[in-house]
């Protein structure tokens, strides 16, 4: 059970442990595929140690995983990130590096005691193989990729001239207010601080940043009241970003409809705009690096 549940943790949501996963240098889209594949083998080891007919090759696959999450554990307590999260339980709990090492040799311990006391009382291998093909076909039901949802968002503001006159100054974190530089190369993402959808993108954008030495030219527009922005900072797991405040229907008038609304932009000029199922870091970060090579 242990193994079905730390699985389920990590699906729901699964957005946390995508994070978790880009923090250790995952590009992008290959952390969505691997973050639900990883759930989809810690379930099916589950079912394979509960079924009477497969213990055994349950105990096998259950010890060939905790030893390859050990090695990705072991990388990162070299890296210096010992008492950080693990995300080996999403959302629902909280596991240091260190603490999850000492959790997987315990439980090694634990598998090949127990593997050596079962005897084999399988069916035919292709059960095996048909119950994993369901496992993992359910777990990318339940929780599609956001890249094979893509939306239509409305773009026939790329290739336009950004407002920047009717965006107020910027608040920076130091409490410095200074205006969007329209000739500056940048990104204004337009969120509200309810928006889940916002919440994701925003914390996407932090680690991205992270990733860049803090070098990402980010700007928030907010629609909301200024008491919720602390709140909205803390639930992206975000520092804070420069950025302003805008009324309803004048930060309607310039996102669109669909939010959060992310505007990369080039002198002037709009080049791309995305929201959150369209929004990809590794694009992102291929245009930062692009844009470092030409200056």
């Amino acid at each position: 059970m242990f193994f079905i549940a730390s699985g389920t943790a990590k699906l729901f949501p699964v957005e946390v442990f995508e994070l978790h996963l880009y923090q250790q240098g995952f590009p992008w889209e290959f952390t969505t595929f691997f973050a639900r594949m990883l759930v989809a083998v810690e379930w099916l080891v589950g079912l394979l140690l509960l079924l009477p007919w497969f213990k055994k090759e349950g105990a096998i696959l259950a010890f060939v995983f905790l030893l390859i999450t050990s090695g990705f554990l072991i990388v990162g307590l070299l890296d210096g990130r010992a008492a950080e999260d693990c995300g080996c339980f999403g959302n629902w709990m909280q596991m240091s590096f260190s603490w999850a090492i000492i959790r997987n040799g315990l439980m090694l311990l634990g598998v090949w005691f127990f593997g050596k006391q079962l005897s084999s009382k399988r069916k035919p291998a292709y059960w095996i193989s048909a119950l994993g093909l369901v496992v993992f076909v359910l777990v990318f039901i339940l929780k599609v990729p956001d890249q094979w949802m893509r939306s239509s968002i409305t773009v026939e503001k790329v290739g336009t001239t950004f407002p920047f006159s009717n965006i107020p100054q910027m608040t920076h974190p130091d409490g410095a207010l200074t205006p969007l530089d329209s000739a500056a190369k940048q990104l204004v993402v337009f969120v509200t601080p309810g928006c889940s959808f916002c919440q994701k993108v925003t914390a996407k954008l932090a680690v991205l940043d992270s990733r860049l030495n803090h070098q990402l030219p980010l700007n928030f527009v907010v629609m909301g009241a200024p008491t919720n922005l602390d709140v909205f900072w803390s639930s992206a797991k975000a520092p804070v970003f420069p950025h302003t405040f805008l009324p309803a229907a004048e930060f309607l008038a310039l996102s669109g409809p669909q939010l959060p609304a992310v505007f990369v932009i080039e002198n002037g000029i709009i080049t791309q705009h995305k929201n959150y199922r369209d929004f990809n870091p590794d694009a992102i970060e291929d245009w930062w690096e692009s844009q470092l090579v030409k200056s």
